[in-house]
Formats: structure tokens, sequence, C-alpha cells
């Protein structure tokens, strides 16, 4: 069974996601806009680091 990405952001990041996508409705609806900025950037630090770990797969530059 794949990782989810908590796991591989304790596993690339060391510490898990604080949220899941399920938290995110709620979080608009009560304006909380800050909050889901900073869910998605965790998000791209862990898809980043993945990448960077994994850059043999892809090839050294980003399109």
């Amino acid at each position: 069974m794949p990782l989810t990405l908590s796991e591989l952001s304790m596993l690339v990041l060391g510490r898990p996601k604080e949220l899941s996508g399920a938290d995110i409705a709620e979080l608009y609806k009560q304006g909380d806009l800050d909050a889901i900025r900073d869910y998605n950037i965790h998000d791209l630090e862990i898809i980043e680091a993945l990448y960077l770990i994994r850059e043999d797969l892809f090839g050294s530059s980003v399109p």
C-alpha cells in the first residue's frame, strides 16, 4: 500500500502534516485562508523534497 503524504512528510521532512485535506473545507468556512495557504505550502515542500530525492528518475532539469 502506498504511503500517505503525511507519512512521506515524516520520512523526508521529519514532521507529519498537521492537517488533512478533510480539514480544508472547515478552514474555508472559518475564513482561515492563511492556514489553507500554509497547508498547501507544506504539501509543496513535501513534493519538492521527494522530487529532489528521486531526481534520478526525473533528470536534473525542471521544465
